[in-house]
Formats: C-alpha cells, structure tokens, sequence
C-alpha cells in the first residue's frame, strides 16, 4: 500500500526546468564573489557546466563584464572559445551586440575571431551585417581573416557590400592596410 501525500504537498508545482548545473558559479559571478567562484571552481571543470543555451559561467562573466571573474575562469581551465549550442562563443555575442570593448578584450584574452558558427559564419561577419564598425575594426585589427567565406560563399567585405555598408568595406581595406604595414 503506497502512502498518500500530505494535503499540502498535493497541491505543490514542480519547477519547470531542474536548476542548472551552472547556476552557482553564475551566482557567484554576478555577486562579485571571487572565493565562491573559486571553490565551486575547485570542484571541476568550468565548462562542464552550461545552462539550457548550451553557455557556460565563461559566458555570463562577459556578459556582466566581470573580468576578475572571467580571468578566474580561464585560470581554472575555461575554454574561452567554448561554443554555446549555436556554434557561438562569447565573442560572437559581443560582435552581435556590438560591445567593441568586450571584443578586444576577448582578444587580447586569446579568443579565436576565425571560429565559425554551427551555420557557418563568422563574429565578423556579425559585426558587419549588423553596421558596428567599430567592432568590425576591433576583430579585423585583431587578426581575423578577412578573405574567410561563410557557407554562403561570401567573405566579410563582400558581405558589407552586398548589405550596402560602404563604409564597413572601407574600414575592412583600411583595417588589412594598417595590418600589412605592421607586417613589413
């Protein structure tokens, strides 16, 4: 004979979705707490926890823009190219949103401007098509191969071209110029 539940327990919601593995450590991120973080780091790898879009604490701490945390994170063996369930990494989503200095500082970090999307494209090519030219300068001073094509078959000048972003083709040719001199 199965026991019955409490009346008030009946009446109980389930939550929707468990609580995420990641949640923690996002917690600790967003409450500035370095030695919360740093024990929850202690227990495993930063990238093994990710929450339903596939983003891990990595994400979020650049999200907030909390760079102590992001450079715990990376300490402790975070992937600072760790894709989401897009194919995109952290700098992807600030090319996107167009936070020119959360791109450089994911640079300078070491972050990949050549990783491609699970759909093929580019943080580059999502700087130009959405006109922040600021971050097309960033990633394209950066390092980023230009003459790279999209599964579409388009490189990031063609693209700014074809979007009829004639001043992101200029900053393309000026930003490769300004590169090829530094080489030579």
């Amino acid at each position: 004979m199965s026991k019955a539940l409490p009346d008030d327990m009946t009446n109980m919601q389930r939550p929707r979705h468990p609580p995420s593995s990641v949640q923690p450590l996002i917690d600790a991120i967003k409450m500035d707490d370095l030695k919360a973080l740093q024990q929850l780091l202690s227990l495993g790898s930063p990238d093994q926890h990710r929450d339903a879009q596939g983003c891990s604490a990595l994400f979020h701490a650049v999200y907030w823009r909390k760079w102590t945390m992001v450079e715990a994170l990376l300490s402790h063996g975070a992937n600072i190219d760790l894709q989401d369930v897009s194919g995109w990494t952290p700098l992807f989503w600030a090319a996107f949103n167009g936070h020119a200095d959360i791109v450089s500082r994911l640079l300078k970090l070491g972050a990949d401007p050549d990783i491609r999307s699970h759909e093929g494209d580019f943080a580059l090519f999502w700087a130009v098509f959405k006109g922040h030219i600021d971050v097309v300068q960033v990633i394209v001073s950066g390092g980023s191969k230009c003459d790279a094509l999209d599964d579409s078959g388009l490189n990031a000048l063609e693209l700014a071209a074809l979007v009829g972003r004639d001043d992101i083709v200029q900053a393309i040719k000026d930003a490769q110029n300004a590169a090829d001199r530094k080489l030579h």
